[in-house]
C-alpha cells in the first residue's frame, strides 16, 4: 500500500500511527498483520516499534523511517521560512540615533514598548536604552553609546 503524506505532516502523528500499528499486530489484527507481511514477508512475531515505523515509512513511499523523518523536517523547515506569521523566539535590533530619549519616548508612547535598561551621561542625557516588546528588543544607542556600555560593564 502506498499512500501520500498530508500537506503538513507531523512526526508525532506518524509516531502514533506506528504505535497503533504495532498494538494492532500484537492484537493479531488481520489487516495490521497483512501490512507487516508486505514489508517483512515470512517473518513471524515478535515485532518491535522500529519495525512498525519501517512499515509506516514504506507505506508513505520512503525506504526508511529516517528518510521519512528527514523529509518531514525539510517540509517543516520550508514551511517556517515561507510562513509570514511564523513566530520568532527573539528579535534584537540595534539603532544608532542622535536623540535616544526622543526615540525611546516614541517607542513607548506610539508602539507600546517598555523601557528596559538605560544609560545616561552625567548631565542626564540618555545615550542608551533597551526597548522591550516581547519577543522584540531594540537597542537604542546614541553617539557615545558603545563607550558608555564598555565602561559600565568592563
Amino acid at each position: 500500500m502506498n499512500i501520500s503524506l498530508p500537506d503538513a505532516p507531523n512526526m508525532e502523528h506518524l509516531k502514533t500511527q506506528a504505535k497503533r500499528l504495532l498494538a494492532a499486530v500484537h492484537a493479531k489484527d488481520p489487516a495490521a498483520l497483512r501490512r507487516f507481511a508486505s514489508v517483512f514477508p515470512g517473518h513471524g512475531e515478535p515485532f518491535k516499534l522500529a519495525a512498525a515505523q519501517l512499515v509506516i515509512a514504506r507505506e508513505y513511499g520512503f525506504a526508511s523511517w529516517q528518510k521519512l523523518k528527514r523529509h518531514v523536517a525539510t517540509l517543516q523547515g520550508a514551511a517556517e521560512v515561507t510562513n509570514p506569521t511564523r513566530k520568532f523566539r527573539q528579535i534584537i535590533a540595534e539603532l544608532h540615533l542622535a536623540d535616544v530619549a526622543a526615540a525611546a519616548t516614541f517607542f513607548e508612547e506610539e508602539l507600546g514598548f517598555k523601557r528596559g535598561y538605560t544609560l545616561a551621561y552625567p548631565d542626564g542625557r540618555l545615550d542608551f536604552a533597551i526597548m522591550i516588546n516581547d519577543p522584540v528588543e531594540i537597542y537604542l544607542l546614541g553617539p557615545e553609546g558603545y563607550r558608555l556600555i564598555f565602561h559600565q560593564f568592563f
